[in-house]
């Protein structure tokens, strides 16, 4: 299975400034983590690993404060799909478009329309777990659940 050479890091990357401006100073400081144009705590970034039978699945959440940024993957870290998904007042079923598109890669429309419907905001998700594997698929999105509701972002959970 081959994917494109874009990581999930690398999404991160143009997100973070070189340099901060300090208040009530024009001068600018450095400081990495700050990412540019939004407020640092509107960015939160967590990522975890879950070992099963298959390998160790690796995940990535980014909290982009209206929408989340999600990845999931198996072996070498590559995306080789996106998805994004929204609520519409159209549809009960949340809209979902590919951004980027791999058919060897699961069910991530299915996957990407049931998140937003737990989370109830926009998602984008990258899927890149083996085709051929619904045990696999499932464990992710039950294990991605939990942890998502481990971080307070599914409404209604404490």
């Amino acid at each position: 299975h081959h994917c494109r050479a874009h990581t999930p890091q690398d999404l991160t990357v143009g997100m973070q400034a070189d340099v901060a401006m300090q208040p009530d100073s024009n001068k600018a400081e450095p400081h990495a983590a700050q990412p540019s144009g939004i407020t640092e705590s509107r960015l939160k970034q967590h990522s975890f690993t879950e070992t099963t039978a298959e390998g160790d699945i690796h995940f990535q959440i980014i909290d982009l404060g209206r929408q989340l940024y999600i990845w999931a993957g198996m072996g070498t870290p590559c995306m080789g799909n996106l998805y994004t998904a929204i609520k519409t007042h159209m549809d009960p079923m949340p809209a979902v478009t590919s951004l980027l598109l791999d058919s060897a890669t699961g069910d991530g429309q299915s996957m990407a329309q049931r998140l937003v419907l737990r989370v109830g905001r926009p998602v984008m998700g990258s899927w890149n777990l083996p085709p051929n594997s619904p045990m696999t698929q499932a464990l992710a999105e039950r294990r991605l659940l939990k942890e998502l509701k481990a971080l307070q972002l599914v409404p209604g959970q404490g």
